[in-house]
């Protein structure tokens, strides 16, 4: 399926069709001072990007971060080590030349993300899916970071962003946990609402237990939930979720620079 921008020339890239969406930096996040507690309920009650077995990937942040369209991101990957993790949080430096530093960072314990076994999350829901017996390795930790600094928007030609009256910010949450239950514990529960967006792409090495793609996903199962994210952020090697047209060309990123192209819920008729 093609994608043909307003001027038909070639397709618009994920970061073009996201500048229409810039927004605020959230005001709780503006006004976190540090050494306050991480505010959990107010993260999620923003635009969060979720990215399931996300590694040591920033791709994201690079997307929807740079555009202004998101500025709350949460990673799960039970692979990923804590200090992999704490080292991702630490430091972003952008291709838009922009560097943004932690402020302050810290943990949060298992009772406060409510997390549940995957087990127990998937044997809430219709049919009888595959899971694994054991216990999701990676030390089932948590940490989170708010990142500042960088200018206010892209020095980019190609995108029409608005200017931020103030410096940006940015918070990230890494769980090291098994996706599905992680997406369950954060976006599921009540009171809870979608994700804004989420990163699909298939580990080419075997990482990951079950497909986070295509219309027999337990992620998309478990998303129904609660309501399904109004953008997917898709690699050529994922399909995409039933319900969602195209809506941009390809982004390069991640360990092995896959393309990735955004799709967009459709809306109901």
């Amino acid at each position: 399926m093609a994608v043909t921008s307003r001027a038909g020339g070639a397709d618009p890239s994920p970061q073009s069709v996201l500048s229409a969406e810039a927004t605020l930096v959230p005001k709780w996040l503006m006004d976190y001072r540090v050494g306050e507690p991480f505010p959990l309920n107010k993260f999620l009650q923003s635009r969060v990007v979720y990215y399931p077995g996300a590694g040591e990937d920033r791709h994201p942040f690079y997307v929807f971060g740079e555009t202004h369209a998101a500025h709350c991101f949460a990673f799960a990957d039970y692979e990923t080590s804590q200090g992999d993790a704490r080292r991702l949080l630490h430091f972003l430096d952008s291709p838009q030349k922009h560097s943004y530093v932690q402020i302050a960072h810290g943990e949060l314990s298992r009772e406060e993300l409510t997390l549940k076994s995957l087990y127990t999350v998937i044997s809430q829901q219709k049919g009888d899916p595959q899971v694994p017996h054991d216990e999701p390795s990676g030390g089932q930790y948590a940490v989170w970071s708010i990142l500042e600094g960088g200018p206010s928007s892209p020095k980019s030609q190609h995108l029409r962003i608005p200017r931020l009256p103030q410096q940006p910010r940015f918070a990230l949450l890494y769980v090291g946990y098994e996706a599905i239950a992680a997406y369950h514990a954060l976006f599921c529960l009540k009171g809870s609402k979608p994700p804004y967006a989420i990163l699909l792409q298939q580990s080419g090495l075997g990482g990951d237990w079950t497909q986070f793609g295509g219309k027999d996903s337990l992620l998309l199962r478990t998303a129904r939930q609660s309501g399904l994210p109004r953008w997917l952020l898709v690699a050529s090697n994922t399909r995409a979720w039933p319900g969602y047209e195209l809506a941009s060309g390809p982004d390069r990123g991640g360990l092995h620079n896959t393309p990735r192209s955004l799709y967009r819920l459709k809306k109901a008729r």
